[in-house]
């Protein structure tokens, strides 16, 4: 009000009050924006422990203690724990994956206690990809700076095209399946990372059909835990693995082909026998995946149903012991307007 009172009879001085208002919010929102930049928002998450969560309540009330109480901004210090505590590493034998919710495709994150891979990188958005702005962020989150293998498993849009960008932002140390210079998924092709074993089913080295049923297929498993990643496999590739001696059972399975109705014929989900599956689908996509009969046929074998449609990301943390935790991010991070 000061400034616009100055302006009629000086102008001058209105002039140089105004330049200096414009300034002070230029430095304003220059800082907003450092703080809102994503490598400082999505850093690695803290290790919130019931020791750490008592220090920050002890540092919230020191620094909000009446004025004249000794030293208030020392309680800032007891908020450090909570905010830069390392993550706590998974135990040995642990698997921990998560089905991140990228729309119509797939993108899983399969972490040991040490090793990272990554199945598929979802599909392109527009100008971007999911590569992008779902599963850099997850892994700048978790803390991950390189991917040890990353599998491609069939070229698809959905399940393919942030390969490249993903390859360009991270060192990946091996890459599996239909991407540049990879290395094929025969069945059989087999490596442990800290007890955990991770096996190729499919497809065979003579393996023939259409795209969707050439799919990697990868078995990650640790004592009684077993999680499937069958891509987009169909009828038909399902029905070549079940003419062979494989071990196909898993504690939890990803939906082929996102829950379509030319894939989980009854006799492969009786094979599989999960006790979880969780389908990748799009909201309201235009397949109308997952079809109620997919849905129908896990159901009448007790598996409990998860889509990221509806419950976000899915994680699911498998011990040795055949122990399935899942948690799903939509309803964790609900808020009271939702």
């Amino acid at each position: 009000m000061n400034r616009l009172l100055c302006a009629l009879p000086l102008p001058q001085l209105a002039e140089v009050l105004l330049f200096a208002a414009a300034y002070g919010l230029d430095a304003v929102f220059s800082g907003l924006a450092v703080l809102a930049a994503p490598d400082l928002q999505l850093r690695a998450g803290a290790a919130v422990t019931p020791i750490t969560m008592v220090l920050a309540v002890i540092g919230v009330v020191w620094i909000l203690a009446p004025s004249g109480f000794p030293a208030r901004w020392l309680g800032a210090t007891c908020l450090l724990p909570a905010l830069f505590a390392p993550l706590v590493p998974l135990e040995r034998g642990h698997i921990r994956a998560t089905v991140l919710d990228v729309g119509q495709g797939l993108a899983v994150v399969v972490e040991t206690r040490e090793h990272v891979l990554v199945y598929d990188t979802g599909p392109s958005m527009g100008a971007t990809n999911a590569a992008r702005t779902v599963i850099q962020p997850f892994l700048r989150h978790q803390g991950i700076a390189t991917i040890d293998t990353l599998v491609i498993s069939h070229a698809d849009d959905d399940h393919a095209s942030g390969a490249t960008t993903l390859r360009s932002a991270l060192p990946v140390q091996q890459v599996f399946g239909a991407a540049a210079g990879a290395k094929a998924c025969i069945a059989g092709l087999e490596w442990r990372w800290d007890g955990v074993h991770f096996q190729f089913l499919y497809p065979y080295a003579n393996t023939r059909g259409s795209r969707n049923d050439r799919s990697c297929v990868l078995r990650v498993s640790s004592g009684a835990g077993a999680l499937l990643l069958p891509g987009d496999i169909e009828a038909r590739a399902e029905a070549a693995m079940l003419q062979r001696p494989i071990l196909l059972d898993a504690t939890a399975v990803i939906a082929p082909h996102h829950g379509s109705n030319t894939s989980s014929t009854r006799s492969w989900v009786r094979a599989v026998d999960p006790r979880v599956v969780v389908f990748s689908a799009g909201l309201a996509n235009r397949f109308g995946f997952p079809h109620a009969s997919v849905q129908a046929r896990y159901r009448d074998m007790s598996a409990r149903a998860y889509n990221t449609a509806h419950d976000g990301a899915v994680e699911l943390r498998l011990a040795p012991s055949g122990a399935l935790e899942v948690h799903t991010a939509r309803p964790a991070l609900e808020r009271f307007w939702h």
